[in-house]
Parts: C-alpha cells; structure tokens; sequence
C-alpha cells in the first residue's frame, strides 16, 4: 500500500512561498536602491527637467497666415499645444514650422465620425502628466507674417469638421526637439477655409 503524499506536498508549497517571499523582498530592496535617473535611455528624465511656460493669448484669425515664433532666448522646444475655438464650419489646419521647413501637425478639426479625431492618444493627453517647474523669464513673441489662399481641401466620407472648442491641443507636437533662438525663426501656419475664423486663447509649450 502506498503512503500518503500529504507531507511532501505540504513541504513543497512552504518551500515555494519561502521562495517567493525572497523574491518579492529582493524586488522591492532593488527598487529602492537603485538610481533610475542615472539609468541609460531613461523615459523619465526627460520631462522631470522641462520648464513649463503658458502664455495667454487673444490671437483671432480670420483667413490664412503664417505667424512668426521669435525669442531673444536659446532653448529646445520639447512640446507645444493651443486651446482655442472655432467660427464657421470649415476646415482648420495648425502646423508649427520649425527654421529648416520642416511642418508637424499642430491642430485639425477634421475628426473621424466614429471614434472622434483623426489622430488619438497623444492629441487628448492629460497636460497634468507632464511634470516640471514653471518658469518666467522665457517667452516667445507670436507676429503677424505673410497671408496665404484659402484652404481647398475634400474630406473623405468617414471624416466630419468639428466645430467644437479644443484644448491643450497637439497631434504631431506633443514630444519634439524644435531648437529656438534668437537667430532662429520658426512660425505657425494656419490653414483655414473660407469664411472660417479661429481664435487662439493659450499656448502651452515645454523647453529644456
């Protein structure tokens, strides 16, 4: 007759939690010990170091421009949104233009009819989950530049405009490395159809 197993199983079981409870206890000295700022490819230190800077803006638009971005200050700009609103039911594109030429998608109010905007995720992220310190000793001077034709473009059949207010707005904006200077000029580039007008009411940008 074979003998019962019971003990065996019950050795095993306090075995593997002993196991485990050193596991655990290990994992949790290592997090506490361990620097991870000094870690390679870290995707925290980036944003922790940001300075935040939000300027209030009474910016109304009522055709196609390119407004200049000038700083008499050196740094990077590491993301921009805008918050703003809407007259008319046309299409409205926002680019930032950095010195090269080069164009990333700011805002558009063309939104898919299903599930909302175009491009989603970062365009509706939480500016709170960007951390830094406030800083006032750095702001950028938004001009007037050239005019531009009005925007002709189709939508497809999936696509609506949106007349909605938008806040802290970014699509292609939200994590960039746009170098500022006062040798450098960037703009933004408003697109906008005809008789449509847009007023801009904030712009919140990070640098480093």
């Amino acid at each position: 007759m074979a003998k019962p197993k019971t003990n065996n199983t019950w050795h095993r079981l306090e075995f593997l939690a002993v196991i485990s409870l050193i596991l655990v206890v290990g994992g949790i000295f290592f997090i506490n010990q361990t620097d991870f700022s000094k870690l390679p490819n870290n995707l925290i230190t980036g944003y922790v170091s940001s300075d935040i800077i939000t300027q209030k803006l009474d910016l109304k638009i009522d055709q196609s421009q390119e407004y200049l971005l000038q700083t008499q200050n050196s740094f990077k700009l590491t993301s921009l949104r805008l918050s703003g609103f809407i007259e008319g039911q046309g299409i409205v594109k926002i680019f930032l233009e950095d010195s090269q030429g080069k164009r990333l998608l700011v805002y558009t109010n063309i939104v898919e009819k299903s599930t909302g905007n175009l491009i989603t995720g970062m365009t509706v992220a939480d500016v709170n989950a960007i951390t830094g310190r406030a800083v006032a000793d750095v702001s950028v001077d938004i001009t007037p530049d050239k005019t531009n034709a009005p925007l002709e473009e189709e939508i497809a059949e999936n696509q609506k405009i949106s007349s909605d207010p938008f806040y802290n707005q970014c699509v292609e904006t939200c994590f960039i490395g746009v170098p500022f200077s006062a040798d450098l000029t960037n703009k933004l580039i408003f697109q906008l159809s005809k008789d449509t007008k847009i007023k801009i009411t904030q712009i919140f940008y990070t640098i480093k």
